[in-house]
């Protein structure tokens, strides 16, 4: 916030390319969290439209638990804390924008 008060422009640039960075590091990381809940939920919904109860014997044991496993799919996790998803992406994004509006009022 000092520099951007002093004008200094190299300073500017540099924070500016690291929040870029940081922001695009981010949305990949929730890009693919999201990516992977939806390709369980598409395996799970075309698992269960095929005809998988009119197969006979035990044929239809994988096919059951393929639905059963897409029921909780996997997530990719914040250290365990928060889930990666867009979402969530955009609740950082929002909460970042209103940590720094709170920073630009108090330094004023």
């Amino acid at each position: 916030m000092t520099e951007w008060r002093n004008s200094d422009k190299v300073a500017i640039l540099t924070y500016v390319m690291l929040l870029m960075s940081l922001c695009f590091n981010i949305f990949i990381f929730n890009f693919i969290g999201d990516e992977l809940q939806y390709k369980f939920e598409s395996m799970a919904l075309s698992t269960y439209k095929s005809d998988w109860y009119q197969i006979s014997g035990n044929g239809a044991l994988p096919l059951v638990l393929t639905i059963a496993m897409s029921q909780s799919p996997p997530q990719l996790t914040a250290g365990g804390m928060i889930t990666l998803n867009l979402p969530t992406f955009m609740t950082i994004i929002r909460t970042s924008v209103i940590y720094l509006n709170v920073l630009r009022t108090v330094t004023e």
